[in-house]
């Protein structure tokens, strides 16, 4: 298990080399690399892991900022977009449009975490996406905003599912 300088009992996620792996198209930018949260994951997505945080996600909450779930995934989602397009290279790009065509790698380039597309906005794909994601891209500094409404640090969806995973089922 990699783990962060800055907190060495977090599992760090790896950051993907390229959006193409040999042959094979990878739409996921970071991968966990701790074995045990993978399992802890595994088994929660086939528990309904899924469907319990796109149910989160979708149940807008009472007071002013009803909508910060929402903003947070789009924040997200746009974060991936961001990332992948800074690192994708020109030899990518011309092997994206060559096998998926120009229209389809647009869309491949442009989708956000996990390959979501951007107008599915309320729909979790995949947890483990979404937690590695959150944690390369939160904060580790404590002047950062870990507020349960913060749409800045880090990913919405992965912070939640690591909550649940702690309190909820026990996962560390």
């Amino acid at each position: 298990m990699a783990t962060d300088s800055l907190a060495s009992d977090r599992p760090t996620p790896e950051r993907t080399k390229s959006t193409m792996n040999g042959p094979k198209l990878v739409s996921g930018m970071f991968r966990l690399s701790c074995p045990l949260l993978v399992e802890a994951i595994d088994e929660w997505e086939g528990e309904g892991g899924v469907r319990e945080l796109s149910d989160w996600l979708r149940q807008k909450d009472k007071g002013e900022d009803g909508d910060w779930k929402e903003r947070g995934y789009d924040n997200a989602n746009r974060m991936q977009k961001k990332i992948r397009m800074e690192l994708v290279s020109d030899e990518d790009r011309e092997k994206l449009s060559s096998r998926l065509g120009e229209y389809n790698a647009k869309r491949f380039l442009e989708s956000g975490v996990a390959g979501i597309p951007a107008d599915q906005t309320f729909n979790v794909k995949c947890i483990h996406a979404h937690v590695a994601d959150h944690l390369c891209r939160c904060s580790t500094s404590p002047e950062s905003d870990a507020s349960p409404t913060s749409v800045t640090d880090g990913n919405i969806i992965g912070r939640r599912a690591l909550e649940i995973l702690q309190y909820r089922r026990g996962v560390p």
